[in-house]
């Protein structure tokens, strides 16, 4: 303990360390708070910028002109009078004071109980990464192939519409499994290496790193989703920052500059913008960036057995055909043209749904049933992401599939009012808190630090789904940590039951041949 400040620094990493024993500057001694508590600071900022951010503009003049400026013109706050109410607000913004004290609390607690698990153990060997992570690709290509995923692709109309009806045959298609080892396993394994690589910079652990940027980037976009492959690089720009040795702020900057250039781009990809922009043009009709129709109006989206399919073969029609340079400068001006409607669309996403939660579960009550109902496995009427989807956006084709989610407490103040919204948040505080217990190992560890990272991930997923989304969806917990048990019982218990039962009699049968061979 250093007597002028009454602050322990024998803790923090050597890289933060001045020679005389005390902190180089002020700023790593912020980072290092900074990263103790990243989880709880993932979950309150993406909370704030994806919820609360727009739901106080909307009570500005320029409220309702910016809820409809991102999207097709259905919001209408005069379905919500409750908009606005104490209620409202004390819904809103009851993380903040719920969530860091029992986050806290419970980081305290799990770093008491996880200090004791020597993680450095369990660092995956080379081949072993090698192995799991092969197997892990191989199954989801071989998925990709059985699915036909190329087919449902190439069949979707070159608008946005048929994007989305793509994006559900494609997730009905593939099922359930290989949605989870792109989105939970792999993605786990890809911030391992990174971690690794950061950490020894190692060739085999570089070459790990970029393998799975590229592989595992191209096949959650083969999702034709946009939040799958942001999310998995959300997880990266963590990394980035908890870990870069020089530079971080400077670091993360970028790596968050650069993001933002992803999602317009992904977004300009998976939702056809840049094909339908060409195709129109080519067509000589008038459109809008949703699919051609006149200008200024907004038509409702078409059911997916409407859509028309896309071109098969390139040069076949020269009305219908793309060629790949068109196409690229078209995606590059369309992200550039098109990015106050995308900036718009992000922060409107989760917080337009939320005034429509309050309204319709405080006017109702539980219509969807109840976190009883949930626990027992009964058969409920209805889900709140999809009735408040209708609520929003009407039939429009896509009923029982679209979903308008809301963070953890909002989900469950739907299914159980204000006791299920309390309870739930301080469960997912726990959680989030158990993470926090980490950052003491994950100096070390190069495994604590990449489940440290994955707590963030997880964050992320509370302050955007119910409480059990991040545990066990295709994104979940769950699946993740039933991977890192199943190694660590293979190299604690069955790696060496194997080596007493066979290595050791080849070595004592190799001791007795010896002195022969002499």
């Amino acid at each position: 303990m250093n007597s002028h400040s009454g602050t322990d620094f024998s803790s923090m990493p050597a890289f933060l360390m001045a020679p005389g024993g005390r902190p180089s500057r002020k700023t790593e001694i912020l980072r290092e708070k900074l990263n103790a508590n990243l989880p709880l600071i993932v979950f309150l900022g993406f909370y704030f910028v994806a919820t609360v951010l727009a739901n106080i503009i909307y009570h500005t003049a320029l409220g309702e002109a910016w809820a409809r400026s991102s999207s097709i013109e259905a919001s209408d706050f005069s379905k919500v009078p409750l908009m606005g109410s104490t209620g409202y607000w004390i819904l809103l913004l009851m993380p903040f004071v719920i969530v860091p004290p029992f986050a806290i609390y419970s980081a305290r607690a799990a770093k008491a109980g996880l200090g004791r698990i020597s993680f450095v153990s369990l660092e995956f060997r080379r081949l072993d990464y090698a192995v799991i992570t092969g197997a892990a690709y191989a199954f989801c290509y071989y998925e990709f192939h059985r699915s036909k995923l190329d087919e449902i692709l190439a069949r979707s109309a070159n608008d946005v519409f048929g994007s989305v009806a793509a994006r559900f045959e494609i997730v009905e298609t593939l099922g359930f499994w290989p949605l989870m080892v792109m989105k939970s396993v792999l993605i786990f394994l890809a911030v391992y290496s990174l971690v690794r690589a950061m950490r020894s910079r190692e060739w085999f652990w570089i070459g790990a790193f970029l393998i799975n940027l590229i592989v595992l980037s191209q096949m959650l976009i083969w999702l034709n989703m946009k939040w799958p492959v942001l999310t998995y690089y959300i997880a990266l720009v963590l990394c980035i920052f908890l870990f870069s040795q020089r530079h971080p702020y400077r670091n993360t900057a970028v790596a968050a500059i650069g993001l933002g250039m992803v999602y317009l781009v992904i977004s300009v990809v998976v939702l056809r913008f840049a094909e339908a922009a060409i195709l129109d043009q080519k067509r000589g009709a008038a459109s809008d960036i949703y699919g051609t129709r006149p200008p200024g109006t907004y038509a409702q989206p078409r059911p997916p057995g409407d859509a028309q399919p896309r071109p098969q073969s390139a040069g076949r029609d020269p009305a219908t055909s793309i060629d790949s340079s068109e196409y690229a400068a078209e995606v590059a001006r369309k992200s550039v043209s098109s990015a106050p409607l995308l900036i718009t669309n992000a922060f409107n996403r989760m917080a337009l749904p939320y005034p429509y939660y309050y309204q319709v579960f405080t006017e109702k009550g539980p219509i969807c049933g109840t976190i009883v109902d949930r626990i027992l496995r009964k058969k409920n009427p209805c889900h709140p992401s999809n009735l408040i989807y209708e609520e929003i956006y009407g039939k429009d084709g896509f009923g029982g599939k679209a979903t308008a989610p809301a963070a953890v407490h909002i989900t469950s103040y739907a299914l159980g009012g204000w006791g299920g919204a309390v309870v739930a948040t301080v469960l997912a505080s726990i959680v989030i808190g158990m993470f926090m217990g980490l950052w003491q190992s994950a100096r070390t560890s190069t495994l604590a630090a990449a489940v440290f990272v994955m707590g963030g991930y997880s964050a992320y997923f509370f302050s955007q789904l119910p409480f059990e989304g991040p545990i066990i969806y295709d994104h979940g917990i769950l699946w993740w940590t039933a991977v890192l048990g199943g190694y660590a019982a293979y190299r604690l218990a069955f790696v060496p039951v194997l080596s007493k039962a066979i290595l050791a009699p080849i070595g004592r049968w190799r001791n007795r041949l010896s002195p022969s061979r002499g």
